[in-house]
């Protein structure tokens, strides 16, 4: 299940525009491939996500052995790893 960061991309995209180097196209078409999703989480997404925090919590080793037989979908955080331009 991919999560929705449509707000923080909207609000990047609008301050790219603004600058007006690129266009609308070139900074979708980049964060389109940039786009990976991955379960390696970030602080700021757990955060924002405590049922996933308290899921991670729970497959630590402590909690293994009571886990075990349990399947839930997978939350996947997006990442962007964009091109390095020099």
């Amino acid at each position: 299940m991919r999560t929705n960061l449509k707000l923080p991309e909207k609000k990047i995209t609008q301050l790219l525009l603004d600058h007006g180097q690129f266009s609308k196209e070139e900074i979708d078409e980049t964060f389109q491939l940039s786009a990976k999703e991955t379960t390696e989480y970030s602080i700021e997404f757990l955060k924002q996500h405590p049922g996933v925090a308290q899921t991670e919590t729970l497959k630590s080793k402590e909690f293994l052995e009571e886990t075990e037989g349990e399947k839930e979908e997978t939350v996947k955080e997006v990442k962007y790893i964009f091109p390095r331009y020099c």
